[in-house]
């Protein structure tokens, strides 16, 4: 049977290692080829639909702009709150 630390291999390691029965400096790397390239890569197409659709010349609404002003001000004094009380505090 395997070892403790054989168990605790989390899925993504262990379908990462299982293709490459060799010790590499490759199998050991290949989860985070997996994290970091080839389950972002998918975003590639919708990004370009939307490049070669062009700009959407459409007017927004007053109220819209003024919420979303709204919003991000308030959001932002939060986040600059909680960052001045965390800096005095640490």
């Amino acid at each position: 049977m395997g070892s403790d630390s054989d168990r605790s291999r989390s899925l993504i390691d262990y379908l990462g290692r299982a293709s490459l029965p060799c010790k590499s400096e490759f199998a050991e790397e290949r989860p985070l080829y997996l994290i970091f390239v080839a389950l972002p890569l998918p975003l590639i197409f919708p990004i370009y639909k939307r490049y070669l659709r062009g700009t959407s010349i459409r007017a927004e609404k007053p109220r819209t702009l003024f919420i979303s002003a709204a919003a991000s001000v308030l959001l932002g004094s939060a986040n600059g709150l909680h960052m001045f009380r965390s800096s005095r505090s640490g």
